[in-house]
């Protein structure tokens, strides 16, 4: 772990609490342990309900994710990616299989397993009979076991009004998970 990456754990929290933040959704510990992360944290006043995880390390190194997730007090385990390599019928075919045994053995262990969309999910994929994505995520995903945390911001990427959403919402009003406010807009050169 080089400087940089220690002072933006080190010093994250205590700047977070200084301005009244009380929770922090981590995306990589940077080189700490949980049992570290966790004492940071606590020094701070803060906890960390939820942690996003990449889909390699949700599908092939879930029982240590989980362990890390009880020692730091996460309630939730977000998947916040799908590898465009992935996004092909059988890729989606294979992430519903891995998110649906993920969220089971989740559930099992007092974990919520979600997944984190971006403006992709919002597009119409010939591959998908035209659907949504992120529609076919929700139908085909076991919906106890499988919540979706939702980026208002990627939402509207994509083109789609937030106020359009509340459909969708209904839809996954059975599945709460944190829904995730961005100010500003991303850089979406990338597409």
């Amino acid at each position: 772990m080089d400087l940089v990456d220690e002072i933006k754990l080190s010093c994250a929290p205590d700047g977070s609490a200084a301005i009244g933040y009380k929770e922090m959704e981590f995306a990589g510990y940077f080189g700490h342990s949980p049992k570290d992360v966790r004492a940071i944290l606590d020094k701070n006043g803060l906890t960390s309900p939820s942690s996003h995880e990449s889909y390699d390390t949700v599908e092939k190194k879930l029982p240590e994710t989980l362990e890390g997730a009880h020692v730091i007090g996460q309630t939730f385990l977000v998947c916040p990616y799908i590898d465009e390599k992935m996004r092909t019928a059988d890729g989606y075919k294979r992430v519903v299989e891995t998110f649906n045994k993920v969220g089971e053995a989740s559930k099992k262990a007092g974990i919520q397993f979600a997944y984190h969309n971006h403006y992709w999910e919002f597009i119409p994929d010939a591959q998908l009979g035209g659907k949504f994505p992120y529609d076919f995520l929700l139908e085909s995903t076991d919906a106890n076991n499988v919540k979706m945390e939702m980026d208002l911001c990627w939402i509207s990427v994509a083109g789609i009004r937030l106020r359009d959403i509340a459909t969708r919402m209904k839809t996954t009003v059975s599945r709460p998970a944190p829904v995730r406010l961005a100010c500003g807009s991303y850089n979406t050169s990338c597409k």
